[in-house]
C-alpha cells in the first residue's frame, strides 16, 4: 500500500487516560486502527468515541501493567481488542488495531 492508501483507511484515537487492573496503576495510551476501506474507515469514524472508547476502557479494566510490559504481550492485547471492537460494529471491518502511544504510570 502506498502511504495514501494507508492514510485512507487509517484512524486513531489518542490520549485515553484509565485505570489499570493493578490498583495502583494508571494507563495513558492512543491507539491508530487499519480498516478494510475508505467507507469502513468513515463509518468507524462515526462511532469510535461512543462504541470504541469504552471496550478500550474496559478492556483496559480487566489488564495488568506487566501484561502490556512486553511486545508479545501488546500484540495479543491488540488482536484481543480488534476481535472486540469487530464484534461490535455493525460489520467487522477492522483489520488491526496497534498501540501508537503507551505510557503506564503508578498512582
Amino acid at each position: 500500500m502506498t502511504a495514501d492508501e494507508i492514510v485512507e483507511v487509517s484512524s486513531e484515537l489518542a490520549q485515553i487516560k484509565t485505570n489499570l487492573a493493578d490498583p495502583d496503576r494508571i494507563i495513558m495510551v492512543s491507539f491508530s486502527f487499519k480498516l478494510s476501506d475508505k467507507t469502513a474507515k468513515e463509518d468507524f469514524e462515526k462511532i469510535k468515541s461512543i462504541t470504541v472508547k469504552p471496550i478500550i476502557i474496559q478492556a483496559l479494566a480487566d489488564t495488568k501493567a506487566e501484561e502490556l510490559s512486553s511486545a508479545k504481550g501488546m500484540k495479543q492485547f491488540n488482536e484481543k481488542l480488534t476481535g472486540l471492537i469487530n464484534e461490535a460494529l455493525p460489520e467487522p471491518k477492522l483489520k488491526s488495531t496497534s498501540f501508537s502511544d503507551i505510557v503506564i504510570a503508578p498512582m
